[in-house]
């Protein structure tokens, strides 16, 4: 009998009665286990493995509790959802490594949008971005925009545009990486920083656009 996979360990940190309903129906269907913490020092995520970790960017705490995750041997590569209000909330925990937004007011549908683009499970939560120079087109909304990728990994680019969107939504991301051609790939964005006209997107988890950007990662960067 081939053994169940054991379920990714999500740690919903310091969260209200309606918030934590709202992300209880938003993660039914993923193989997830929900563990409500209640903490104003984050010794928990000291101690206790985490595969990710939501927090409210208007929580007093919540740059304690995230140096806890951070500094922790088990939570230090988890993935980081924000729970905000505008793009610009999320620049006061840029140094954390935030994996996605989730914004106010929460609605089902798209924060389970935004949890899948992201991935739970370890063979996508890989951190390690590479240094790209290309020329990106975006497309979102029926507008057009371009950019300059920063950097690239299997779960997203860095890209520097000439006019950040003034609503986030998917998206289409278009580039030729060095000694490839064309990849078109779905995405959202993660963050969004106004005034240096850059912002940060996840890849569709299911999009074959993101299996053509993990196999050039592996051979122009000799990864594999």
């Amino acid at each position: 009998m081939v053994a169940a996979p054991a379920k990714s360990r999500i740690a919903l940190v310091n969260m209200d009665g309606k918030t934590y309903t709202a992300l209880r129906e938003c993660l039914r269907g993923f193989h997830a286990e929900r563990t409500l913490i209640f903490t104003r020092s984050g010794e928990r995520l000291q101690r206790e493995a985490y595969e990710a970790c939501v927090v409210r960017h208007d929580d007093p705490v919540v740059h304690t509790v995230l140096e806890a995750a951070r500094s922790s041997q088990v939570n230090r590569d988890a993935s980081i959802y924000v729970i905000c209000d505008t793009p610009e909330d999320l620049e006061k925990l840029s140094g954390f490594g935030v994996s996605a937004a989730l914004f106010r007011p929460l609605e089902v549908m798209s924060a389970r949008e935004v949890v899948a683009q992201a991935r739970l499970t370890p063979d996508f939560r890989t951190t390690t971005r590479f240094p790209i120079a290309a020329d990106v087109n975006v497309e979102m909304n029926d507008n057009k925009m371009n950019g300059q990728a920063e950097d690239i990994s299997v779960d997203g680019m860095a890209i520097r545009i000439e006019q950040t969107p003034g609503s986030l939504g998917p998206m289409l991301v278009s580039w030729i990486p060095p000694e490839h051609d064309l990849i078109t790939v779905t995405a959202l964005p993660c963050w969004v920083k106004q005034e240096e006209k850059r912002m940060g997107v996840c890849f569709g988890p299911l999009d074959e656009g993101r299996m053509q950007v993990k196999h050039w990662i592996e051979r122009y960067y000799h990864t594999a």
